[in-house]
Protein backbone atom coordinates (compact mmCIF):
# COMPACT_ATOMS: atom_id res chain seq x y z
CA UNK A 1 0.00 0.00 0.00
CA UNK A 2 1.49 3.41 -0.68
CA UNK A 3 0.65 6.41 1.06
CA UNK A 4 0.27 9.23 -0.32
CA UNK A 5 2.56 11.85 1.00
CA UNK A 6 1.52 15.40 2.55
CA UNK A 7 2.43 18.30 0.60
CA UNK A 8 2.46 21.61 2.62
CA UNK A 9 1.45 24.44 0.20
CA UNK A 10 2.92 27.63 1.15
CA UNK A 11 0.91 30.60 -0.14
CA UNK A 12 3.30 33.33 -0.79
CA UNK A 13 1.77 36.96 -1.47
CA UNK A 14 3.46 38.75 -4.37
CA UNK A 15 3.94 42.36 -3.32
CA UNK A 16 2.73 44.51 -5.59
CA UNK A 17 5.40 46.39 -7.16
CA UNK A 18 4.35 50.11 -8.90
CA UNK A 19 5.16 49.71 -12.95
CA UNK A 20 7.78 51.54 -14.08
CA UNK A 21 6.64 53.29 -16.61
CA UNK A 22 8.55 53.71 -20.62
CA UNK A 23 9.86 56.95 -21.51
CA UNK A 24 7.30 57.43 -23.93
CA UNK A 25 4.68 56.84 -21.48
CA UNK A 26 6.11 59.28 -19.15
CA UNK A 27 6.51 62.58 -21.49
CA UNK A 28 4.19 61.97 -24.03
CA UNK A 29 2.33 64.80 -22.86
CA UNK A 30 5.36 66.79 -22.51
CA UNK A 31 3.81 68.88 -25.83
CA UNK A 32 0.80 69.87 -23.21
CA UNK A 33 2.50 72.01 -20.72
CA UNK A 34 1.54 75.09 -23.17
CA UNK A 35 -1.98 74.23 -23.48
CA UNK A 36 -2.38 73.81 -19.87
CA UNK A 37 -2.11 76.50 -16.57
CA UNK A 38 0.43 75.19 -14.16
CA UNK A 39 0.22 75.70 -10.60
CA UNK A 40 1.57 78.13 -8.16
CA UNK A 41 2.75 75.10 -6.43
CA UNK A 42 3.88 73.38 -9.53
CA UNK A 43 6.36 76.42 -9.83
CA UNK A 44 7.26 77.12 -6.56
CA UNK A 45 8.28 72.94 -6.62
CA UNK A 46 10.19 73.59 -9.89
CA UNK A 47 12.19 76.56 -8.38
CA UNK A 48 13.60 74.75 -5.44
CA UNK A 49 14.09 71.35 -7.92
CA UNK A 50 16.14 73.72 -9.89
CA UNK A 51 18.05 75.55 -7.15
CA UNK A 52 18.96 72.55 -5.63
CA UNK A 53 19.91 70.12 -9.04
CA UNK A 54 22.35 73.34 -9.38
CA UNK A 55 23.69 73.35 -6.59
CA UNK A 56 25.77 70.83 -7.60
CA UNK A 57 28.95 71.83 -9.21
CA UNK A 58 28.80 69.34 -12.33
CA UNK A 59 25.12 70.19 -13.39
CA UNK A 60 25.86 72.98 -16.28
CA UNK A 61 23.30 72.13 -18.27
CA UNK A 62 19.65 73.91 -18.15
CA UNK A 63 18.25 71.72 -20.72
CA UNK A 64 19.25 68.74 -19.47
CA UNK A 65 17.37 69.15 -16.20
CA UNK A 66 14.38 70.59 -18.08
CA UNK A 67 14.13 67.55 -20.71
CA UNK A 68 14.62 64.82 -17.71
CA UNK A 69 11.21 66.38 -16.05
CA UNK A 70 9.56 66.50 -19.30
CA UNK A 71 9.62 70.10 -19.75
CA UNK A 72 10.18 71.64 -22.82
CA UNK A 73 12.12 74.66 -22.56
CA UNK A 74 9.67 77.10 -25.03
CA UNK A 75 7.39 76.47 -22.11
CA UNK A 76 9.82 77.31 -19.61
CA UNK A 77 10.72 80.28 -21.12
CA UNK A 78 7.05 81.31 -20.84
CA UNK A 79 6.41 80.35 -17.23
CA UNK A 80 9.50 82.75 -16.45
CA UNK A 81 8.17 85.52 -18.04
CA UNK A 82 4.54 84.69 -16.14
CA UNK A 83 6.03 83.81 -12.49
CA UNK A 84 8.63 86.49 -11.36
CA UNK A 85 10.32 84.18 -8.87
CA UNK A 86 10.93 81.39 -11.23
CA UNK A 87 12.66 84.17 -13.56
CA UNK A 88 14.89 85.49 -10.62
CA UNK A 89 15.84 81.47 -9.75
CA UNK A 90 16.88 80.94 -13.82
CA UNK A 91 18.56 83.79 -13.95
CA UNK A 92 20.74 82.92 -10.74
CA UNK A 93 21.32 79.79 -12.03
CA UNK A 94 22.69 81.16 -15.41
CA UNK A 95 24.92 82.71 -13.22
CA UNK A 96 26.22 80.09 -11.53
CA UNK A 97 26.67 78.20 -14.88
CA UNK A 98 28.40 80.83 -15.92
CA UNK A 99 30.51 81.18 -13.43
CA UNK A 100 31.24 77.65 -13.53
CA UNK A 101 32.71 77.87 -17.65
CA UNK A 102 33.98 80.56 -17.05
CA UNK A 103 36.68 78.96 -13.77
CA UNK A 104 37.16 75.98 -16.41
CA UNK A 105 38.04 78.24 -19.24
CA UNK A 106 40.23 80.06 -17.45
CA UNK A 107 41.89 77.14 -15.32
CA UNK A 108 41.45 74.92 -18.23
CA UNK A 109 40.23 71.96 -15.66
CA UNK A 110 38.83 68.50 -16.95
CA UNK A 111 40.55 69.15 -20.74
CA UNK A 112 37.97 71.95 -21.24
CA UNK A 113 37.95 73.35 -24.18
CA UNK A 114 38.41 77.44 -23.50
CA UNK A 115 37.64 78.59 -26.72
CA UNK A 116 33.92 77.33 -26.70
CA UNK A 117 33.62 78.11 -23.46
CA UNK A 118 34.59 81.67 -23.88
CA UNK A 119 32.28 81.81 -26.83
CA UNK A 120 29.52 80.65 -24.99
CA UNK A 121 29.44 83.06 -21.36
CA UNK A 122 28.08 85.45 -23.37
CA UNK A 123 24.69 83.65 -22.38
CA UNK A 124 25.58 83.02 -19.25
CA UNK A 125 27.60 86.03 -17.74
CA UNK A 126 26.42 89.91 -18.73
CA UNK A 127 29.87 91.26 -17.88
CA UNK A 128 31.08 88.77 -20.92
CA UNK A 129 28.22 89.40 -23.06
CA UNK A 130 29.31 93.64 -22.87
CA UNK A 131 32.63 92.43 -24.06
CA UNK A 132 31.14 90.50 -27.28
CA UNK A 133 28.89 93.52 -27.91
CA UNK A 134 31.95 95.99 -27.55
CA UNK A 135 34.13 93.60 -29.53
CA UNK A 136 31.41 93.62 -32.38
CA UNK A 137 30.71 97.10 -32.38
CA UNK A 138 34.69 97.88 -32.80
CA UNK A 139 34.56 95.13 -35.48
CA UNK A 140 31.92 96.89 -37.51
CA UNK A 141 32.99 100.84 -36.81
CA UNK A 142 36.71 99.61 -38.40
CA UNK A 143 34.66 97.67 -40.90
CA UNK A 144 32.56 100.60 -42.22
CA UNK A 145 35.46 103.12 -41.59
CA UNK A 146 37.74 100.95 -44.23
CA UNK A 147 35.18 100.93 -46.80
CA UNK A 148 34.35 104.26 -47.16
CA UNK A 149 37.68 105.55 -46.86
CA UNK A 150 39.04 107.39 -50.61
CA UNK A 151 42.06 105.49 -50.98
CA UNK A 152 44.57 107.41 -53.62
CA UNK A 153 47.82 105.85 -55.02
CA UNK A 154 50.38 108.02 -56.38
CA UNK A 155 52.91 106.16 -58.44
CA UNK A 156 56.09 108.64 -58.39
CA UNK A 157 58.38 106.75 -61.20
CA UNK A 158 57.46 104.15 -63.49
CA UNK A 159 60.09 101.24 -63.75
CA UNK A 160 62.05 101.93 -67.11
CA UNK A 161 61.33 99.73 -70.13
CA UNK A 162 64.44 97.98 -71.46
CA UNK A 163 64.55 98.52 -75.35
Amino acid sequence: MVKAAKTTKRITSKKKTAKTLSWYEQYKFMGSWNHRKVSDDFIEKLTETMMDYFEDRKNICVFKFLNDRGIVYESFRVWTKRYKELDRAYKLVKERIGSRREELSIFKDHNANAGSLAFTLRKYNPHWRDCLDEESALKLKQSEKGSNEVKVVVIEKFAEEDK
